[in-house]
């Protein structure tokens, strides 16, 4: 799950699905598909057969919203990892925490982290930075 195309392909889905405004960058500016994904998947590798299928089945995603909702219906375990992926490598970011207002920071790092974890077996840490 390592294929440049892939990475690419992961970060042209997650533009999709969470769009760059001016108050918040695209996924794809925050290498999405390089380091967070290598950090998510660092955490969560459990992850990585599904997002494999997810984006092997993305070749055809002209629309990541409908291609999103697709595949929810037709490989579940392939859509929870394509958007837990997307989700925790987005949010933990620290450019898009230091975005969020100061009072919503350490709640948005604890369910960043609750979604990594998740089904992980062992917490990433619950104290906030």
């Amino acid at each position: 799950m390592t294929a440049e195309h892939e990475r690419a392909r992961l970060a042209r889905i997650a533009d999709g699905l969470i769009p760059g405004t001016e108050e918040m960058p695209a996924p794809s500016s925050l290498d999405i598909g390089g380091r967070q994904l290598d950090l998510v998947l660092a955490s969560r590798p459990d992850l990585a057969e599904g997002l494999g299928r997810a984006l092997e089945a993305g070749s055809d995603a002209d629309d990541p919203i409908l291609w999103v909702e697709r595949l929810a219906a037709s490989d579940p375990a392939a859509h929870e990892a394509l958007v837990t992926v997307v989700v925790a490598g987005y949010y933990l970011h620290p450019e898009v925490q230091g975005r969020r207002p100061a009072a919503r920071q350490p709640c948005l790092r604890r369910q960043a982290r609750q979604v990594i974890a998740q089904r992980a077996g062992s917490s990433i840490g619950s104290g906030s930075r």
